[in-house]
């Protein structure tokens, strides 16, 4: 049975090794894209660093999902967890064996998973553990409600929300 997202307990998730603001304004995406999709943001945690070890958020995130405290987990993008495909694939396993969802709010995770051997793994170990995968619906968020929000990030920090983004900023 696949759990609704709506009125579901949801924990968010940053990481952008070496870029703070970042890390925050990306925080504030996934609170965003929770709040339009009627979740509770049960809580949240951040890492800085680059490397596997350095990652205390992390950790703290898969002591919630261990718990069974919460549904669902929203993230930017999948490099957010890691580059590498074998521990994207150990932290999907860890999703399906506690039932939890996955949002990235860029772009539909469950897609972008099949265009990689990620993709038939995940299916592969659904499959034969008979669960469901864990990529989650998300609503999308009205366009004049991101920009606001967007607008609001990047007023604040003084910097775009996304790396790339050639907006103006502000004197």
């Amino acid at each position: 049975m696949e759990k609704e997202l709506s009125s579901c307990r949801v924990w968010l998730y940053a990481r952008i090794p070496g870029d703070y603001v970042g890390t925050m304004d990306s925080i504030k995406v996934c609170a965003l894209q929770a709040h339009a999709d009627g979740c509770t943001v049960v809580g949240s945690s951040t890492d800085e660093h680059c490397g596997w070890l350095l990652r205390p958020g992390y950790r703290e995130m898969l002591r919630h999902i261990r718990k069974s405290e919460i549904d669902a987990v929203y993230i930017c993008r999948m490099r957010h967890i890691s580059r590498s495909e074998g521990r994207l694939f150990s932290f999907f396993r860890q999703l399906m064996k506690h039932g939890v969802k996955v949002v990235a709010t860029e772009y539909n995770i469950e897609y972008r998973a099949a265009n990689f051997k990620l993709g038939r793994k995940i299916d592969t170990y659904a499959a034969r553990h008979q669960c469901a995968k864990p990529f989650g619906r998300r609503r999308t968020v009205p366009q004049e409600q991101y920009q606001q929000a967007r607008h609001f990030a990047v007023m604040t920090a003084n910097r775009p929300l996304v790396r790339g983004d050639e907006s103006p900023k502000t004197p």
